[in-house]
């Protein structure tokens, strides 16, 4: 009698099984909306997405910067009549510090964001604008992926150093990745100089 009324058993257990994770995936929502120029954002393409400590999203372009609250949408251009403007509108990335300062990376250079302000203060290296392609944070900074090499960044000081001074090769590398391969071995790759391998105990 057991073993005809098995099937029966597995066949109810199947039906249970079904019908639990079909009412489960019925009751799952998904909620899409779209940001795009209807909405206010500055340009459609969306070259990065950065969200600060506050939960306020930050969009990057290549026409403009944009933040979102969840409630505004808001866009910051460069302005040549305005110093304290954005350096320039096409956007290649954005990040945070430690103390939640936001800095953003454009073609002309690297600019902090002062919110109380609604300023950007541009960091400045070799009495140029600095340049930079990429970064990873680290305990003390970041790394920035700059032209021609590597450089540590001290938001303390804002005291930017070249890790190597001279590099044989093409002057345009162009750091534009930086990756942790182990704990302390970053892999960067640059535009036409392949893979470097960094060593942060060294």
């Amino acid at each position: 009698m057991l073993e005809r009324r098995t099937p029966k058993i597995y066949l109810s257990i199947t039906w249970i099984l079904f019908f639990t994770l079909f009412t489960r995936a019925e009751e799952q929502h998904y909620y899409f909306k779209q940001f795009s120029l209807e909405q206010g954002l500055s340009q459609s393409r969306v070259q990065c997405i950065h969200r600060d400590h506050q939960g306020v999203m930050w969009i990057g372009t290549k026409w403009g910067l944009n933040s979102y609250d969840q409630s505004e949408l808001k866009s910051y251009l460069h302005d040549r009549n305005q110093p304290n403007s954005l350096p320039d509108n096409f956007i290649r990335f954005i990040t945070e510090d430690h103390s939640g300062n936001l800095y953003v990376s454009t073609n002309k250079g690297v600019a902090t964001y002062n919110k109380t302000e609604n300023q950007f203060h541009p960091l400045v290296y070799d009495g140029k604008p600095f340049q930079a392609w990429s970064y990873f944070p680290t305990n003390d900074g970041f790394l920035f992926g700059g032209e021609e090499t590597l450089y540590t960044y001290n938001p303390t000081d804002q005291h930017i150093h070249a890790i190597f001074p001279h590099i044989e090769g093409d002057s345009r590398k162009q750091i534009n990745r930086i990756f942790q391969w182990q704990p302390n071995l970053l892999i960067a790759s640059s535009r036409k100089d392949g893979l470097w391998m960094y060593d942060l105990v060294k």
